[in-house]
């Protein structure tokens, strides 16, 4: 018993979670999290990696992306400065940090660089809702049209069977009548 005591100590005493031994198996783990898309989960995992075994710059970088996704570019910088303190040839981390001095936070003005698209003004953009309530317009008449020549043709078959429906009623008066009177003057039909 008195091992195992001095055994949990020590590690309590260096502050080494109880998992310190397998951290590439929990760095792949917040890799995949961070992949699948839950990256408050992965940051967890990795500021705890972070917090136990600085001076990993791959746990640096990983954590600092997570903080990038998450909004939190001031943190992010500050993971991604650490590892260029360390290693200032690190490629990685020179590609992080330039994506992260492009993204700019909403809200933030960056004075020295110029935009790089020109506003569309006032006036520009009435015109381009005109254009496309214009081309709305057409579509809506263009269909209208349609379905009214499809309306005009089934109107034509209707009117044109019911002509033959008349015809076809008139033939079997006829009939019935020329028969009724034959049948007066004693014809007889089987």
């Amino acid at each position: 018993m008195k091992s195992v005591a001095i055994i949990v100590g020590t590690g309590l005493l260096l502050g080494a979670p109880a998992w310190a031994d397998d951290r590439q198996t929990k760095f792949r783990e917040a890799t995949s999290l961070f992949e699948q898309g839950r990256i408050k989960e992965a940051r967890d995992q990795l500021a705890r990696l972070w917090a136990f075994g600085k001076g990993d710059p791959r746990v640096s970088l990983m954590l600092g992306q997570c903080e990038a996704a998450l909004n939190n570019y001031e943190k992010a910088r500050s993971l991604y400065q650490e590892v260029l303190d360390e290693d200032p040839g690190n490629p990685q981390a020179k590609a992080l940090m330039g994506r992260l001095d492009s993204v700019k936070p909403k809200g933030s003005v960056v004075p020295d660089q110029a935009p790089t698209r020109p506003k569309l003004e006032t006036p520009a953009l009435d015109k381009l809702e005109r254009r496309i309530d214009a081309a709305k317009e057409r579509a809506r008449r263009k269909q209208a049209a349609k379905d009214a020549k499809h309306a005009g043709k089934a109107y034509e078959r209707a009117a044109k069977n019911l002509r033959q429906m008349y015809k076809r009623n008139d033939r079997i008066e006829r009939y019935e009548e020329r028969r009724y009177e034959k049948e007066r003057q004693g014809w007889r039909f089987y």
